[in-house]
């Protein structure tokens, strides 16, 4: 029995692989990678649920969003855990995503509990250190108020606020650096204290009926009609993210007070809506408040490289990229929601890689990081700070971890030395822009591909009608090297006639609306029947010197173009803007600061049929959509089942494969999954020549697929798909094959 007076706590100690501090998606991506790979990992969180920023206590989840920018980058969504995570999500509990995502995170960490622990509502308060390691880490667990000591090989600063790196003695940065020092365009003349801001969240609903407001006593009061300028708060859409404060106080030690003020802010800011002015909002009440402040940025941790604005471009030529981004540059005002200014300036940019150096402590040589904590400069925070790219930094210090661990070297090491851990990610559904899949045991790679049938580009009849008032252009994927005839579907408006000159030129890639290298051209006048749709045809008998070339089309009178809703991947749509035609991204919404485009394309059909979705792209080393379609697509009309089959050449030691599928990454968010192989069948040739089945799946609801198999003998490997989640075509990015088992246990 205990005696009242006992006081002394005992301190639980434990020794793992790798110690992740912060539960947020960039820290659990990096503790799958490492647990499924073998490595005994922890996660200690402060929290009681997993996600950080992306859990519903702050309320980012349900836009976990990253290099996609909003729709400036088409196709860019990441892969890897966060589509793992995404895909889990849609298929379980959306529509309730933003109050159900941590258990999504919470099953997907027990499914690997013999390798993973969890220790939530642990706040890691005291780092000890030797030399330039860490050698433990004391925390305490907030309502059991037990102790723990946790020592590792290898640890991982995933705290978002960089606690770790910082109790270590790690440099760091703290608000915003001088335009002279990195030569940053967005940075201010002179350095200051000056942080990003954090945002408390709220969700508004429709009652159905009037509901009245009574604004607390505390509240702020917002009387002038103006009192929000340029941040749009009018019904239907009401955006929260700009109810920030502002990066005057520091986010860390005055965390409460900036609280206290967002909430007396909340109050009057629905106190203006509700009761001054017309807003749209007589039936809109607020039914929650989130409980936690989400920081946008805090200490920034002094790495072994730090980037900056400058590194934000495609061709940074980063040695050691590990991971990409791709959202904007988003900076926001001082005073938050105060501010006469707009809520954010965001300079949109394409997507760049991230190299491993940013993610590893500068003076730490055990330590790694993944969050907007990294080393970065204040402006280049704001593109790298987005969840899913940070899910991309957590994927690559988890592997680079297990690298370690497997190699018995230090993170620095990896710095000079990253092929394999590139080739590692890649092989397990990571991005990095530019480097293809080279690995030297993937028995796919030198194989040759068929399959049971191709899609041509084609849209078919169109979906809709759009009127036709500035001249259009389009890039399309030609693989036949030749373009004789390009079909339109042309409706008039009011005219009896319309001449019309359609011109190809040359184009580098599916974004070259500059080339202005002009291969064919004709032009057609054409009589309308009573108003009827007309099927124009115009010859042009091209050669096309590279794999894309540019149409653009003119007319003296006003007609409709025919429109299909959802383009085949590959064709952009251009825009005719100042006199010249520009790759048309869609518009950005000033008011919400939100980047708004449109999915769809002018129908068109090309002769000779071009087939860009050939077999041969399941093994040309990118897997997924970038700059090309880099996808097999069977023939829609030839529908279920569809066959593609690797010939190895000879015959070989076989016992994996993996399978990467179209998830449909032209969204930031899962709305649908039709695109996605539902059941398959993965087969090998009897002794006879007849296909048996080595692997049966129904129900796949993932991307990337990894199957272990007992090893067979045999010079062909087959994908039988039977069905899809709504689509009429099996859709494969890529496939691989080894002669051994996969250690990666999903």
């Amino acid at each position: 029995m205990r005696k009242k007076n006992d006081r002394k706590k005992q301190v639980e100690s434990y020794a793992f692989d790798f110690v992740v501090v912060g539960g947020s998606p960039g820290g659990l991506s990096a503790a799958l990678i490492a647990s499924r790979f073998g490595l005994k990992t922890a996660i200690i969180h402060n929290r009681p649920v997993l996600g950080g920023n992306a859990s519903s206590e702050i309320g980012v989840s349900s836009n976990i969003t990253g290099a996609f920018g909003m729709g400036y980058n088409r196709h860019m969504r990441e892969t890897g855990i966060v589509e793992e995570i995404k895909l889990k999500a849609f298929f379980e509990v959306y529509p309730h995503i933003e109050s159900m995502i941590e258990n999504v995170y919470y099953d997907l960490a027990m499914r690997e509990s013999e390798n993973l622990t969890l220790f939530l509502n642990t706040d890691a308060y005291r780092v000890d250190t030797g030399g330039r390691r860490i050698t433990g880490i004391q925390a305490r667990q907030i309502g059991s108020e037990r102790e723990f000591y946790f020592t590792a090989p290898f640890f991982a600063d995933c705290s978002g606020d960089g606690f770790v790196a910082f109790e270590a003695g790690n440099e760091f940065r703290y608000g915003r650096e001088a335009q002279s020092e990195f030569n940053e365009s967005m940075a201010p003349a002179v350095a200051d204290d000056i942080t990003l801001g954090a945002s408390l969240m709220f969700r508004v609903e429709d009652a159905g009926q009037p509901v009245e407001f009574i604004p607390p006593p505390w509240a702020r009061k917002f009387m002038e009609e103006d009192a929000f300028p340029h941040r749009f708060h009018k019904f239907p859409g009401f955006q929260t993210w700009w109810c920030e404060h502002g990066g005057r106080l520091d986010p860390i030690h005055d965390h409460e007070r900036i609280k206290a003020e967002l909430l007396e802010v909340i109050t009057g800011l629905w106190d203006h809506v509700k009761n001054h002015g017309s807003h749209g909002a007589d039936n809109k009440r607020i039914v929650k408040i989130k409980p936690l402040v989400g920081r946008r940025e805090s200490r920034r941790i002094e790495g072994r490289y730090i980037l900056n604005e400058n590194d934000l471009r495609p061709d940074n030529g980063f040695k050691d990229a590990v991971c990409y981004g791709g959202w904007p540059i988003d900076l926001h005002p001082a005073d938050g929601v105060l501010s006469q200014a707009p809520p954010a300036e965001q300079k949109f940019i394409e997507p760049y890689n991230i190299p491993l150096r940013s993610l590893i402590a500068k003076d730490i040589d055990n330590l790694t990081l993944a969050g907007r904590h990294v080393s970065i400069t204040h402006c280049a925070l704001g593109s790298t700070r987005v969840i899913s790219t940070i899910c991309g930094m957590g994927m690559a210090i988890g592997m680079a971890t297990v690298m370690a661990k497997q190699g018995n070297y230090d993170y620095a090491w990896l710095i000079d030395h990253p092929e394999e851990l590139q080739q590692r990610l890649l092989r397990y559904d990571a991005t990095i822009l530019n480097v293809p899949n080279q690995d030297p045991d993937d028995l796919a790679r030198h194989a040759m591909v068929k399959a049971s049938s191709g899609m041509s580009l084609k849209t078919g009849a169109p979906d809709s009608y759009k009127l036709f008032l500035n001249p259009i252009s389009h890039v399309v994927r030609i693989a036949c090297g030749r373009l004789d005839a390009i079909t339109l579907y042309i409706k008039p408006k009011s005219a009896s006639a319309a001449t019309l000159r359609l011109a190809v030129y040359q184009a580098a890639d599916n974004a070259d609306y500059g080339n202005e290298k002009i291969l064919s051209e004709e032009t057609s006048t054409i009589a309308f029947d009573h108003g009827k749709e007309k099927m124009v045809t115009f010859k042009l008998n091209a050669d096309i010197p590279s794999l894309y070339a540019r149409f653009t089309l003119e007319t003296d009178a006003e007609v409709y173009i025919g429109y299909s809703l959802s383009e085949p991947p590959g064709v952009t749509r251009g825009i005719f803007e100042d006199g010249a035609f520009v790759y048309d991204r869609g518009h950005h919404d000033e008011d919400e600061a939100m980047w708004v485009y449109e999915r769809g394309c002018y129908s068109f059909n090309l002769t000779p049929a071009s087939y860009p979705f050939a077999p041969e792209m399941v093994v040309n080393g990118v897997s997924r959509y970038y700059r090309e379609p880099n996808l097999w697509i069977s023939d829609p009309e030839a529908g279920l089942p569809a066959w593609i089959e690797l010939d190895l050449g000879r015959e070989q030691t076989v016992a994996c494969v993996h399978l990467t599928f179209d998830s449909d990454l032209d969204s930031p968010h899962i709305y649908h999954a039709d695109t996605l192989v539902k059941d398959y069948r993965v087969q090998a040739p009897g002794p006879d020549g007849e296909y048996a089945d080595i692997i049966r799946v129904r129900g796949n609801r993932q991307r990337k697929c990894i199957h272990n198999f007992a090893p067979i003998r045999t010079s062909k490997v087959r994908i039988l798909v039977t069905a899809t989640n709504g689509g009429d075509s099996a859709r494969i990015y890529e496939l691989r094959a080894y002669a051994q088992a996969d250690l990666y246990d999903m």
